[in-house]
């Protein structure tokens, strides 16, 4: 970061900017804005764990797809993650493995499984969502 700004403020900057560059297709973007969110932002925050889910799991997504049918970076990213942020025991890292292993298999109808909303609606449906001051 430029400013070396490591609070609320910048950490809603990055998420929202993460947000925006996959809605619009920005994979460098995604990629710059990841590279400065996780982990370093996300270790100096209480909350980390919950709130980073859905950061953790869009940064995963997103090495998976854009280095598709390459796993390297997607494994690297996962794998570089601090336990705080997504341990090796919660659903998320379990579905994300599995979509993985569906794609490097190229078991099409288990990826179509995976994808729908019941295999990880549960670990969506528990974050929390904030909302405006």
């Amino acid at each position: 970061m430029s400013t070396k700004r490591n609070d609320e403020f910048a950490l809603e900057v990055y998420e929202t900017s993460l947000y925006l560059a996959v809605l619009f297709s920005s994979p460098v973007q995604a990629t710059s804005i990841i590279s400065q969110l996780l982990p370093d932002m996300y270790l100096t925050h209480l909350d980390r764990q919950r709130r980073s889910q859905p950061i953790v799991m869009l940064s995963c997504l997103h090495f998976l797809c854009t280095a598709y049918p390459s796993q390297s970076r997607f494994l690297e990213h996962l794998t570089s993650l601090p336990r705080d942020l997504i341990s090796e025991s919660t659903d998320t890292r379990r579905w994300l493995w599995d979509l993985a292993r569906a794609l490097r298999q190229r078991n099409f109808a288990r990826l179509d499984q995976l994808t729908t909303w019941d295999p990880f609606s549960s670990f969506v449906a528990s974050t929390p969502v904030r909302s405006a001051p």
